[in-house]
């Protein structure tokens, strides 16, 4: 199966895969807009293909990333991410499976 995603110069929030294994969603943010504080729901990667991101972690872990990063982000954490004033910021969110539906053995 091959997937697309639109390429914006404007903001621009997508779900791309929505199943049981992977949520992969597609975000571009114009430059100063943010994506409101959350809890993480689960294990997430960050993959920046363009601009600077800016990342405040449990509201105290203040980190800067730039576009060929990737950032993992544990589940249950809070989170508060914002373009940094450079232009737009494209970026992957990658989630795997939700703790309640990994399987333990």
């Amino acid at each position: 199966m091959t997937y697309t995603f639109n390429k914006s110069n404007n903001k621009l929030i997508e779900r791309i895969i929505d199943d049981n294994y992977i949520q992969l969603n597609h975000l571009s943010l114009d430059q100063g807009d943010n994506i409101p504080e959350h809890i993480t729901d689960s294990n997430v990667y960050l993959i920046i293909v363009k601009g600077h991101m800016k990342l405040i972690l449990d509201l105290q872990n203040t980190c800067n990333h730039s576009e060929g990063s990737i950032i993992n982000i544990p589940y249950n954490i809070n989170i508060y991410t914002f373009e940094r004033g450079t232009g737009i910021l494209d970026f992957f969110v990658v989630k795997s499976q939700i703790p309640e539906n990994l399987k333990v053995n």
